[in-house]
């Protein structure tokens, strides 16, 4: 048989009183619970961070380290190059003074070659100058033009015709076309002249034969030395 307990308002406040004790127990262990959890995360974020700036210090460090010796590589280069510029600057000049000196040595020779094969044709001509190209000359002259810019080896001159003669020590190519040239500037530089006919001559001492054939095409007298003779080719010689 059920035996039933009296409900009084004692028992009530007990019951209650025990379920509040047992809730405040419950919070109680719910905030300590908490307040460790919330410790520990405070720790964990401190030890982080902490980690964090001696990782970030240390990578400053670092870098520090590498801008500095950039800019001592970077120093010692500038260093370098203007040491090695001074360096090219001298060497420069020491090889400048030496192709300064080669080239005045060089165009002492030329001119000398020049002045030599001029000196050399000019005197045979003067010696005997009559039967040139078929001619009888009176004279020769040499010069310069100054209406037109432009300089004559020497030319032999009679009544009637002009024979414009370039002298070089050893002919090239070009000297064609640098005669060929002077057949008009000779007749404005000189207009007395300008009714003569005229005959152009290359003098050297040195002659490739392909040139002397190109002379001959062109109808100018090709004149050099042959031992102590002077040789004139001027069969096929062009009246201009």
């Amino acid at each position: 048989m059920e035996i039933k307990k009296e409900i009084t308002i004692e028992s009530v406040l007990a019951a209650f009183d025990a379920m509040l004790a047992k809730s405040a127990a419950e919070f109680d262990r719910k905030i300590a619970l908490s307040r460790e959890e919330a410790k520990q995360a405070q720790e964990r974020n401190e030890r982080d961070s902490k980690e964090w700036w001696e990782r970030n210090e240390r990578n400053s460090k670092k870098a520090q380290e590498r801008f500095e010796r950039i800019e001592d590589l970077h120093a010692q280069y500038v260093k370098d190059m203007q040491k090695s510029r001074e360096d090219f600057d001298r060497r420069q000049a020491v090889l400048d003074e030496k192709f300064k000196y080669l080239g005045e040595q060089v165009t002492g020779i030329s001119n000398s070659n020049g002045l030599f094969a001029e000196e050399y044709f000019l005197n045979s001509f003067e010696i005997d100058h009559l039967n040139f190209f078929g001619e009888k000359f009176d004279k020769v002259i040499r010069g310069k033009g100054y209406i037109i810019e432009d300089e004559y080896d020497f030319v032999l001159i009679n009544g009637t015709v002009a024979a414009i003669v370039e002298v070089k020590y050893k002919a090239r190519k070009e000297d064609i076309q640098q005669a060929l040239k002077k057949v008009n500037t000779f007749r404005i530089n000189f207009p007395e002249y300008q009714k003569h006919k005229i005959y152009l001559g290359i003098a050297a001492l040195a002659f490739r034969k392909e040139l002397a054939r190109e002379c001959n095409k062109e109808g100018i007298a090709v004149i050099k030395q042959k031992g102590d003779k002077l040789i004139i080719y001027d069969k096929n010689i062009k009246v201009f």
